[in-house]
């Protein structure tokens, strides 16, 4: 995705999970930062009821200036801005990272049976200080698993100011430079990427 330069780049308020973050996807879980554009997302469709792979339509990348640690009751650890809308258990509302607190139920990924389930929060840490953060737009669902934990997509870029500070990944093969700089060097494709194939889930779907 290129690099953001902290120079330039002025600190948004948006929804976003860290560097590292694993994303269930047709090639496995994949760390965010390493997603490309021909990926299929694994995630819940509400309209469905069901889990299903779904097409990245677009992920980017901003630097946001406060974030979270959340860590569940069954183990599941995730961080992300405060802004980063999580989906809770009830009626399918989200709410922003920030404001969760210990017995929040939020939905997840059940790793035994692939179906959605429901886990509850332990605690929860919030850090003033800025950190280089990523979301995406998939196709369809409008969701994806961050590390484990539903999360909702962000829906586009409407802001000017948002769209020049942020990094999109293009189609496989380029990788885009700082702020609109499309470079021509090798971009993680979907054969060297660093994936975590440990995990049932997230493996490719049957042909």
């Amino acid at each position: 995705l290129g690099q953001i330069n902290p120079l330039t780049a002025t600190p948004v308020q948006q929804a976003c999970v860290r560097a590292g973050t694993l994303i269930n996807t047709n090639r496995g879980k994949v760390k965010v930062e390493e997603l490309v554009m021909d990926d299929q997302i694994y995630t819940y469709n509400r309209e469905t009821d069901a889990n299903g792979y779904y097409k990245l339509k677009d992920i980017l990348s901003f630097i946001v200036p406060s974030w979270c640690k959340i860590k569940t009751k069954q183990g599941r650890v995730l961080e992300c801005s405060t802004a980063h809308k999580l989906i809770t258990s009830i009626d399918y509302e989200t709410i922003d990272a920030g404001e969760v607190a210990a017995g929040q139920a939020l939905l997840v990924l059940d790793m035994e049976s692939g179906d959605i389930d429901v886990d509850t929060v332990q605690n929860i840490e919030i850090f003033d200080e800025e950190v280089v953060v990523w979301n995406m737009t998939v196709d369809g669902a409008h969701s994806y698993y961050s590390n484990g934990i539903l999360s909702h997509n962000i829906d586009g870029i409407t802001d000017p100011l948002l769209e020049r500070q942020s990094l999109r990944a293009p189609a496989s093969g380029q990788s885009r430079g700082t702020y609109g700089q499309t470079l021509r060097t090798p971009m993680v494709s979907s054969d060297t990427a660093t994936v975590d194939r440990s995990g049932l889930y997230g493996a490719p779907p049957a042909s």
